[in-house]
């Protein structure tokens, strides 16, 4: 199976460290493209990415909270950062998942992206209100005031165990899986009920640790990172799925 270790690694240094839109461009295939899961429209290709967004926005920045390459995937929980326009110690910034693949040990061939509902788009106009139109300069420093995710499972249980688990989450209930007290996360505030059951149609999964990352179709197109203990059982679900696609749906 091929290894993406090393571009996907790429892609995380270039975002939280130099923000080349050159760099970034050099790590995917020619015609790579991009799922960006909040756009309306298609956004292009995957390699011209991160200099659409810095054209627009360019004082964003970019760090990591977890990072895990699979064979021929990778999975990172990236945040974005704005500066605080007034140093009134509000946070302008939002975390996204990135999932990318390859088809060889080469270039990377897809890249998706998943928001946490209206978040980012929000946090841009909110900015911009406070900001007035004055140019402001990056500020590489910003880190989220808290993680998104709670610590993993210790100790990891065999991959085996990750590998069967994920089997499960595509096929079977996954109320059957959650250990007792899990958290929960919907970004949309769903509760886990709604998606613990039913077709599922499984695109991409990365697994590594105590960690499992996937990413399906149920009702919408939608990811999901979940945190296994030892013995198998689930103890944190976060869910983002594709709401564009529901919005379209009933535009229709």
């Amino acid at each position: 199976m091929p290894r993406v270790t090393q571009p996907f690694d790429d892609i995380v240094d270039v975002l939280t460290g130099d923000r080349s839109p050159a760099r970034w461009a050099g790590l995917f295939a020619d015609g790579a493209p991009i799922v960006d899961h909040s756009a309306p429209v298609p956004v292009g290709e995957a390699g011209h990415w991160l200099g659409s967004l810095l054209e627009q926005v360019p004082c964003t920045t970019f760090s990591c909270e977890w990072q895990l390459t699979d064979g021929a995937a990778g999975a990172a929980w990236i945040w974005f950062h704005l500066p605080d326009p007034d140093e009134a110690d509000i946070p302008y910034d939002a975390p996204h998942l990135l999932v990318a693949r390859s088809a060889s040990a080469g270039p990377l061939t897809e890249l998706e992206i998943f928001w946490p509902l209206g978040t980012w788009r929000e946090t841009v106009d909110d900015w911009v209100g406070a900001v007035g139109g004055a140019p402001m300069s990056p500020d590489p420093a910003l880190r989220s005031q808290r993680p998104s995710h709670p610590s993993l499972p210790e100790p990891p249980p065999d991959r085996a165990i990750l590998e069967a688990v994920a089997d499960a989450m595509v096929s079977e209930n996954w109320l059957d899986l959650v250990a007792w007290g899990a958290r929960w996360h919907d970004h949309a505030g769903h509760p886990i009920e709604r998606w613990a059951d039913g077709r599922r149609i499984e695109h991409c999964r990365v697994l590594g640790g105590s960690r499992v990352v996937l990413v399906f179709e149920h009702e919408l197109p939608a990811a999901i990172v979940v945190h296994v203990d030892e013995t198998g059982r689930i103890t944190y679900l976060d869910h983002l799925c594709d709401w564009t696609t529901a919005a379209a749906g009933r535009d229709a």
